[in-house]
């Protein structure tokens, strides 16, 4: 297969992107990923962030996570999008 044999689909829709940034406690963030089998994957960061928004009546769309352990917490930096 070859790149320009790739067509896009559907229609195109615009997004602002802001970053936020949320802090947890070790022990609650643990215990809210023990079911992952991987603690910081991507989808752990992921479903914290989205569990978050969805309690604030917030309708942001969560791309890419990072997180930094910072003493007795971890700081997470999300990507958030929201549709124009």
């Amino acid at each position: 297969m070859e790149i320009k044999n790739i067509t896009g689909q559907g229609e195109e829709r615009v997004f602002q992107v802001y970053h936020k940034k949320f802090y947890i406690k070790k022990d609650d963030y643990y215990r809210l990923v023990h079911h992952f089998h991987e603690p910081f994957s991507q989808t752990a960061l992921q479903h914290i962030v989205t569990k978050y928004l969805e309690e604030n009546n917030d309708n942001g769309l969560v791309g890419m996570v990072r997180y930094k352990e910072e003493g007795d917490g971890i700081i997470l930096d999300a990507a958030i999008r929201y549709l124009q």
